[in-house]
């Protein structure tokens, strides 16, 4: 039998998993200003505010506020979704903004944040970002949102020598 002490840790690990599932999470939506308005962009965004998630978007305005603001949004974001819409057709700083985040995601020991696209027909994403790889959302699957991406594989990063 394990003594108190350890039993006690145990429980309160398992307690702090369920908490952390459950903690607000912060999520990066990366758009054109006017793409906000796309009906399923708001739905995406009733959703997260019923989740109790935190939004950020790129700051609207006309004089130029740095990078280093819009980067550590992202930073902070547990989930970034690019919306795919004719924004990232026509926006180099979008598609930035992803490979910013994708970057992240693929060189921190704990991939953050997850990475996610939401298609608007008839959009694609442009070819300097579609090597970069999206969970894609839709109506059935939003939920994916308030999960957290597993660990890196560490056996894929660093294969035995043979």
């Amino acid at each position: 039998m394990l003594p108190v002490f350890l039993r006690a840790t145990n429980r309160f690990k398992a307690l702090q998993k369920k908490l952390l599932f459950f903690m607000a999470r912060r999520i990066y939506i990366s758009c054109e200003p006017a793409e906000r308005e796309l009906i399923e962009v708001k739905a995406l965004l009733g959703f997260l505010n019923e989740s109790s998630c935190t939004v950020s978007f790129a700051p609207f305005t006309t004089d130029f506020c740095g990078y280093r603001p819009l980067e550590e949004l992202i930073e902070q974001a547990d989930a970034f979704i690019a919306v795919i819409a004719a924004g990232y057709n026509d926006s180099t700083w979008l598609n930035h903004e992803l490979l910013y985040a994708s970057t992240l995601n693929r060189f921190r020991m704990t991939p953050r944040p997850r990475l996610f696209g939401l298609r608007i027909p008839p959009h694609r994403l442009p070819r300097c970002s579609e090597q970069i790889q999206l969970q894609w959302l839709d109506a059935t699957n939003p939920h994916l949102l308030l999960q957290d991406s597993p660990p890196h594989d560490l056996r894929e990063a660093c294969p035995a020598a043979t």
